[in-house]
């Protein structure tokens, strides 16, 4: 789990916003509405303090992240001034309107995969969650829906004009939604220098 808010940490200090443009594939609720996006960043290890357990990044625009690295972090070690954090991302959204009267339980599921000692780190972290909103309300004239999320929440998102059925939507109506993220997170020594 720490390990993952790592990666988490990586992603949201040095990440852009996504330059990948969302894929919708169907735009209703009726019919399904699918979208997946995917990024890479590559950082360079600037200062290591492997007694502090602290490492200082440059992200490709220059700009610089400074992370307390966790106990959990086996091969913290290994890092070293040089090498090259790379982060691959991906994620993909289904979104469908929920036709029977019986909701499907919500599930969370998340598996984490990492080298053996004395490697350099390489983590791969794959969370996936299934569940039903229902909405609460709707604002047709900022195109919003506000859900009530599986834990009871009332969260407000944006409709894109491209989604054609968002009139047809009613309060009490019920959205699947079906989520996959995956993060892997990998430190390269630059060529020519040891591994």
């Amino acid at each position: 789990m720490r390990k993952s808010m790592l990666i988490l940490m990586v992603a949201g200090m040095l990440m852009m916003p996504s330059s990948g443009a969302l894929a919708g594939e169907e735009r209703s609720f009726e019919k399904g509405i699918v979208v997946s996006d995917t990024n890479s960043i590559t950082a360079v290890v600037e200062e290591v303090d492997h007694q502090a357990r602290t490492v200082k990044l440059r992200g490709p625009k220059g700009g610089f992240v400074e992370l307390k690295v966790s106990e959990t972090a086996k091969n913290f070690d290994q890092v070293h001034k040089g090498d090259t954090v790379t982060l691959d991302y991906y994620a993909s959204l289904l979104l469908k309107l929920q036709k029977s009267a019986e909701a499907p339980a919500s599930a969370e599921a998340s598996a984490l995969q990492s080298v053996p000692k004395g490697q350099k780190p390489k983590v791969v972290k794959v969370d996936t969650a299934d569940g039903v909103v229902t909405i609460e309300g709707i604002n047709t004239k900022d195109r919003t829906l506000t859900v009530r999320n599986p834990k009871g929440e009332l969260k407000t998102h944006a409709i894109g004009t491209e989604v054609e059925d968002f009139g047809k939507l009613k309060v009490g109506d019920q959205i699947y939604y079906s989520y996959t993220q995956a993060v892997t997170l990998e430190v390269k020594s630059p060529i020519g220098k040891p591994k």
